[in-house]
């Protein structure tokens, strides 16, 4: 788990590094380490409400689906880290 936490922490790192360089800026952005490797998804954009609760609906979806027939061992920190968000959204007024 510390090597998968290491990878997508590197990638994060790359990944705002060139975004920076590019274009000015780090657009919000979804990075999560699958067992196929690291996943990366940008929305088209966030310009209203409709939208952010679209991009957040898709990156929960992209959690489930990768969750879906995995042992935990076998998916590591994304499996967690959307446990923790269900389970945050599900105590939460939002």
């Amino acid at each position: 788990m510390k090597d998968t936490l290491k990878t997508l922490l590197e990638d994060a790192k790359n990944y705002a590094e060139f975004s920076m360089r590019n274009i000015g800026h780090v657009p919000p952005t979804m990075l999560a380490v699958t067992p196929e490797g690291t996943l990366t998804f940008l929305p088209d954009g966030l310009e209203d409400e409709k939208a952010k609760t679209s991009f957040a609906n898709t990156a929960r979806m992209i959690c489930i689906g990768y969750g879906a027939n995995r042992r935990r061992d076998d998916f590591g920190v994304v499996g967690d880290f959307c446990k923790e968000r269900q389970t945050a959204r599900r105590h939460s007024a939002f």
